[in-house]
């Protein structure tokens, strides 16, 4: 339950640049900028604002670990320190080497992003708003408290450095949130390179390589109340938690992010002529992070604070192959077409008609496997579980085969209560996707400002099944198995427009 007072939290956004473009020679082009921006840190209008001291003492509890808050004891009225040094230079080339058809390109740049990983309105707001946790002594063999009791209520308190607090060995009743003071933003080098060269009048075809390393990436927020390694045991205890005068205590954004993509691109281009033009596409990239993204295909997220470096992994986002064509052609049929019409009615029956088409295939995204009832006993979000061997089965198998079992269930063990699983946060891939866009079109013009056009739009034409990715929580019933589908059936949606 939330209740908050009205808060009013704002972050300033601050960039300059220059760049300019140098024509070497005729023909070769150089472009060259510099780029400074900055986001300040949160800050609330009236500091209704809460930080965290993880190494100061409790007063309550006696344990490491006190409330601060913004504007009192001569703290900043910032969420923590500002990030000032954000300079990204920028570099571009365009080369024609021979001739007039084929040219050159590429570049770097340092680019930064946004100081958080979502938005952060209601966040870091103890004193100012009522916000309570109930947390199970044992990690759930206990309840955390009777609803015949009534909900225990949350007296005023002062703010200061026990704020929330309560004795060792009293369940908590109180979750701290806050924003580490050496906050930064994320940055990420990106680089291309790649060759064009046009092909007769009207197709162009290219190959290029893209990059993107980033790091300083925020991520989902983290529980650092976590059981220490080698205190985890058969159970979750409270007493032995990092704050045990607190339940969770949530590291808000983490600034400690990596990732890296490398992507082989092909691509050729027919512009528009004869009634014909054609885009398509392919892509072979790999893309590896540590920490999920606000919205991912699949993968898994965190199984532990103090293990992070095991995080590292296929990111949940990751398609290692893709192709997308799309084409329209207008059928050289009608008056003034290659095959003209001269009766009219046969011309409004017959000209006029375009045909349009979209087709894509890609590879399936990362799966994870967990484990449904966690036992890691640290108050940790997940476990994963052990992988004994590769889980790939075959896939020529019947598709009720693959749908009743998409992996090898047996390749994946509990690792134990208190242990880590081994299995990364994406051990295989679920299916992929193909589909098939058809779109037809039919023209009438009436004088020169009015127009007619009936449109028939067919998805998913082949109507072909698009599974989802297979369940991956150990010890669930349809572990391995696939419910659910991407996207619809076939959808037939017909049109009549207007225009005048």
């Amino acid at each position: 339950m939330n209740v908050n007072q009205d808060l009013y939290p704002s972050i300033l956004y601050y960039g300059a640049f220059v760049q300019d473009d140098w024509k070497v020679t005729p023909r070769l082009t150089l472009n060259f900028g510099l780029r400074w921006e900055m986001d300040t840190p949160r800050r609330e209008r009236n500091n209704r604002q809460n930080g965290f001291d993880e190494f100061a003492r409790n007063p309550v509890s006696g344990t490491p670990g006190a409330m601060t808050f913004s504007g009192v004891d001569g703290r900043s009225p910032c969420a923590h320190q500002f990030d000032k040094n954000n300079l990204g230079p920028r570099f571009g080339f365009a080369w024609r080497p021979v001739g007039e058809k084929l040219v050159v390109r590429g570049g770097y740049g340092l680019t930064y992003a946004g100081l958080y990983y979502t938005a952060i309105p209601f966040v870091a707001a103890a004193g100012f708003a009522d916000r309570r946790q109930f947390t199970s002594p044992d990690n759930g063999l206990t309840a955390a408290l009777l609803l015949k009791d009534g909900v225990p209520q949350q007296p005023g308190e002062p703010l200061s450095p026990g704020f929330g607090a309560v004795p060792v060995g009293s369940n908590p009743r109180f979750a701290p949130q806050f924003f580490r003071q050496d906050h930064v933003s994320p940055y990420s080098h990106m680089m291309n390179f790649g060759i064009q060269r046009q092909i007769g009048s009207s197709l162009v075809a290219e190959v290029s390589w893209q990059a993107n390393l980033s790091h300083k990436l925020g991520g989902p927020d983290v529980n650092i109340n976590e059981t220490r390694p080698e205190l985890r045991g058969a159970t979750a205890n409270q007493r032995l938690r990092p704050f045990p005068q607190y339940g969770n205590v949530m590291w808000l954004s983490p600034a400690w992010g990596n990732s890296s993509y490398h992507g082989f691109n092909a691509r050729i281009e027919k512009r528009y002529s004869s009634g014909l033009n054609l885009l398509a596409n392919y892509t072979w990239s790999k893309f590896i992070d540590d920490v999920e993204a606000v919205n991912e295909l699949g993968g898994a997220g965190y199984q532990s604070y103090w293990a992070h470096d095991l995080d590292k992994a296929l990111a949940g986002n990751d398609i290692a192959r893709r192709f997308i064509a799309s084409s329209v052609y207008e059928l050289p049929v009608g008056h003034g077409k290659a095959v003209p019409i001269s009766n009219g009615f046969l011309n409004a029956l017959v000209g006029g008609w375009s045909l349009g088409g979209i087709v894509e295939l890609r590879s399936g995204a990362p799966y994870a496997i967990t484990e449904q009832t966690n036992r890691l006993n640290s108050f940790s979000s997940s476990q994963r579980s052990h992988q004994l061997r590769s889980a790939d089965l075959p896939s020529g198998r019947p598709r009720a085969e693959l749908v009743r079992q998409w992996f090898d269930t047996t390749a994946f063990a509990f690792p134990g209560a208190g242990v880590l699983g081994n299995a990364s946060r994406s051990p295989g891939r679920g299916p992929g996707l193909a589909n098939v866009e058809l779109s037809l079109l039919k023209n009438w013009r009436f004088k020169e400002r009015a127009a007619l056009q009936l449109r028939g739009e067919f998805f998913n034409l082949l109507n072909r099944p698009n599974f989802g990715l297979p369940n991956g929580q150990r010890g669930n019933p349809a572990f391995g198995q696939i419910n659910s589908t991407v996207g619809d059936g076939r959808v037939v949606q017909l049109g009549l427009r207007l225009t005048y």
